[in-house]
């Protein structure tokens, strides 16, 4: 393992059958991302963006080769083993906020927390720390039906964020934004990676999205 890389991907390959057809989607890509770093994923629709992330970040098991993250390699890692990684290390954003509708933002930025078995009140002050940092403390007892789009988005990014992680998966964060909306959820990924050395990992169809990454990885170039 090299220390230098929060993932370490070779000859990933993924296939599935598709009635007698056999359908390969991704065809042995190489992938590597430095600690601290930011990546891009672009490439058409089909291309297989969101499934090289998922198989990046364990949520999707590959046909064959090998994947290192944090260290862990994904294709031996118990499934336990997996979800504290995931609950420890790693943070999700996606397209859509997937914020609790029953849960205050608050509630929402601490449950990753909760799930790992910080105590309530410590889980809420740190949840509100983070609130804090991305200047969105007074919507910390809205509803998610309460907030726009681009909050609702923030307040996603702050749950991913929470715990600290090393890197954040994120999948399409800005494709239901207005420009006005994109931009501050961009910047907010963003600054955690310049402030906190959070390593980004994101897929897009927005070039203007890309070009703010430190590398950009084209799925029509690399998964032909």
């Amino acid at each position: 393992m090299n220390k230098k890389y929060i993932i370490e991907a070779s000859s990933i390959y993924k296939e599935y059958i598709d009635g007698d057809a056999v359908k390969v989607v991704l065809n042995n890509i190489d992938y590597s991302q430095h600690y601290g770093s930011t990546c891009a994923i672009i490439g058409p629709s089909g291309s297989g963006k969101t499934t090289l992330l998922h198989a990046l970040a364990g949520l999707d098991t590959i046909s064959s080769g090998t994947t290192l993250l944090c260290g862990h390699d994904l294709k031996k890692i118990r499934q336990q083993q997996l979800s504290q990684l995931h609950n420890k290390k790693i943070g999700f954003v996606y397209q859509k906020s997937h914020l609790l509708p029953d849960f205050n933002v608050l509630e929402n930025i601490a449950m990753p927390l909760l799930i790992g078995g910080m105590k309530s009140k410590l889980a809420q002050k740190q949840a509100m720390q983070v609130l804090t940092e991305i200047k969105l403390e007074q919507y910390a007892y809205y509803y998610p039906h309460q907030l726009s789009g681009g909050t609702q988005q923030k307040a996603a990014i702050a749950r991913a964020s929470v715990h600290k992680p090393d890197i954040i998966f994120a999948d399409e964060p800005t494709g239901n934004l207005d420009s006005v909306s994109k931009e501050l959820v961009l910047n907010c990924l963003f600054d955690l990676n310049k402030h906190n050395s959070v390593a980004l990992c994101i897929v897009t169809h927005d070039q203007k999205v890309a070009a703010r990454a430190d590398e950009i990885v084209d799925m029509s170039k690399i998964n032909s």
